[in-house]
């Protein structure tokens, strides 16, 4: 892994996402600490977090290859089956967190100031 340029990217990429994803939690804390109202915050973060989460899941899939595919029971599987198990669920996560499209237009319309379509 430490030889692939593409692997040590997408892990550089993951990083500075789980950043972001920290930022604008306190954003959103600080917001609510200091009485203010939301008004894209909440928004951009049910957006980014589970976007973020699946494409994490999806780069430690690659790294672990076929292992990271086996369940809880398998001899070989890698922390109990844990990523293949996340993995599975990872995209269900965005229609757990709300309609993403949803989410999207709040943030243009009132983080953006875009016109309702």
């Amino acid at each position: 892994m430490r030889e692939d340029p593409t692997m040590r990217d997408r892990l550089a990429d993951m990083w500075i996402e789980g950043q972001v994803c920290r930022l604008m939690t306190l954003r959103s804390m600080s917001i609510v600490e200091s009485d203010g109202n939301f008004t894209y915050e909440g928004s951009a973060e049910k957006v980014f977090a589970p976007e973020h989460g699946v494409r994490t899941t999806e780069t430690i899939a690659q790294m672990l290859g076929p292992y990271g595919q086996l369940l809880n029971g398998s001899e070989d599987a890698i922390e109990s089956g844990v990523f293949a198990h996340n993995l599975m669920g990872a995209f269900q996560s965005g229609i757990n967190h709300g309609s993403v499209q949803v989410m999207r237009d709040q943030v243009a319309r009132r983080g953006l100031g875009m016109p309702r379509v």
